[in-house]
């Protein structure tokens, strides 16, 4: 008797709908775009346990916009608090989650309609992993017209056929740009570490994926592209504060810089001065290409008197030009830009 026929056993198919996910999406003032993102989530091939909405506070329609839309969509549910930024919103959603797995969407972002069916396939053949991101398209809205912008995020790290399993910390220092609007995480992962820090702002993100990355180094990741990322159009608010100097990014400066010289093995603590080293950097560029290269000038010197790693030459570069030089170049970009559109 053929001994593979006898030991021969077929794995059985994990049961998908066994995963209890609650959809959490922190919105302020967004009301124009609400709708877009909640029936991404609404849907999905495998159906999320709920669409938990935390209305930041929001002086719009967005609580009318959300009662409309509870009628069609029975799994949306909302709560509002008064306003307390993006990461108090998002713990708030944590917090209320009815389910075992969190996945985060922005009010102006979108899934695409397998997101949650291709990661949850994956996380159900490797039950000691505790989290899930994937690829996604950068997309600009035109009179409510989505339009591709730049590359597919994806990184060289992403196309190693071997396995869909990849270290996360070296996936935030690497190309792939780990995004908020692809990670589904493990509640209970996610209260162990503290949540969002509220103190930060714009940062929180990053911030808690080095953490759950030096505790949990492996993720699952989705080749394809599950969500779409709006680019913050010109004169909005995220691109308004770009050009400002935010304390709180010094505080996720120290953060970073205490990860690295705690963080056990020289790898790891390497990977962790080389995220701070590329935050520094991305920060620099930031500022400088809104037009403010003094407060830029001003990260640079507080960062060396910090003991901090020094951005490459590409980060710091347009940091010596005049700011009325800077506004100018930005300026005919723009104009340039349109005119190729």
């Amino acid at each position: 008797m053929d001994p593979k026929i006898v030991n021969s056993q077929t794995e059985p198919e994990p049961n998908l709908d066994s995963f209890r996910i609650s959809v959490v999406i922190p919105s302020f003032n967004m009301a124009t775009t609400l709708t877009r993102a909640i029936e991404s989530a609404a849907r999905q091939t495998l159906q999320p346990l709920e669409i938990l909405v935390v209305d930041d506070g929001s002086t719009d329609p967005t609580r009318e916009v959300l009662q409309k839309l509870q009628a069609t969509i029975p799994a949306l549910r909302f709560v509002t608090q008064e306003n307390a930024g993006n990461a108090a919103a998002k713990n708030t959603g944590i917090r209320q989650a009815r389910g075992e797995w969190i996945g985060f969407l922005d009010a102006d972002d979108a899934w695409l309609p397998q997101r949650l069916e291709k990661q949850v396939e994956l996380l159900a053949h490797q039950p000691d992993c505790v989290w899930a991101a994937g690829a996604y398209q950068r997309i600009r809205l035109v009179n409510d017209e989505e339009r591709p912008c730049g590359k597919i995020r994806v990184g060289q790290d992403v196309y190693r056929e071997a396995s869909h399993f990849f270290d996360a910390l070296q996936m935030i220092y690497g190309p792939t740009s780990l995004w908020i609007g692809t990670v589904l995480a493990k509640k209970t992962a996610l209260q162990e570490l503290g949540l969002f820090d509220p103190r930060l702002s714009g940062c929180d993100d990053t911030d808690l994926w080095v953490q759950m990355a030096l505790r949990h180094p492996r993720i699952a990741f989705v080749k394809q592209p599950v969500a779409k990322y709006t680019v913050a159009q010109a004169g909005s608010l995220t691109s308004l504060a770009a050009g400002q100097l935010e304390p709180s990014r010094l505080t996720f400066f120290n953060k970073l810089k205490q990860y690295s010289e705690t963080a056990t093995g020289n790898r790891e603590q390497t990977i962790c001065q080389g995220v701070l080293q590329r935050e520094i950097g991305t920060y620099v560029k930031a500022l400088t290409r809104a037009g403010n290269p003094s407060a830029a000038r001003e990260i640079l010197r507080w960062s060396r008197s910090n003991q901090m790693p020094r951005p490459s030459r590409k980060y710091t570069w347009a940091t010596a030009l005049p700011a009325p030089v800077l506004r100018a170049a930005r300026s005919a970009w723009h104009c340039l830009k349109g005119k190729l559109h």
